[in-house]
């Protein structure tokens, strides 16, 4: 997997990690129900149990829970995240079904915009861009341009 593939997982893995971290102190099974917390949860649970004996990584994992809406503590855990999955292509493989899982289940990802405190209008993933694109929201459409 190339770096630029690691960064964007390490990204993706953060972003759903964080908020289910900030309500996880307001009891997040009750909010959220039972199938998000397992669900992200368990991404949550696999990277406790791989960063054990990985003292940096263990501790930026820790660090997002102490302050999960910390930019800077979110950084670090991504930088972690980046060198465990460069080092472990089976973590990569994990991390990658778990988040599959977490994009195709309706409750969760309902969950994620809820935390977040919007709602989500459109999610837009580009992964190369030679040239210009452009999003218009008045007309509705998007244009790329090469």
């Amino acid at each position: 997997m190339d770096v630029t593939a690691i960064a964007s997982l390490a990204g993706s893995v953060v972003a759903v990690l964080a908020p289910y971290l900030a309500k996880a102190g307001e009891e997040i099974a009750k909010e959220a129900g039972k199938a998000t917390a397992n669900k992200v949860g368990l991404l949550y649970q696999t990277l406790k149990d791989r960063f054990k004996t990985r003292s940096s990584a263990k501790e930026a994992l820790a660090d997002l829970e102490a302050q999960p809406n910390d930019p800077d503590v979110q950084a670090a855990l991504r930088i972690q995240l980046k060198k465990q999955m460069t080092k472990d292509q089976t973590l990569v493989d994990q991390l990658q079904q778990l988040l599959s899982e977490i994009k195709q289940d309706q409750e969760t990802y309902s969950f994620l915009t809820q935390v977040y405190g919007g709602n989500v209008d459109s999610i837009l993933n580009i992964g190369e861009l030679k040239g210009n694109l452009t999003i218009d929201k008045r007309y509705g459409k998007s244009q790329y341009h090469h």
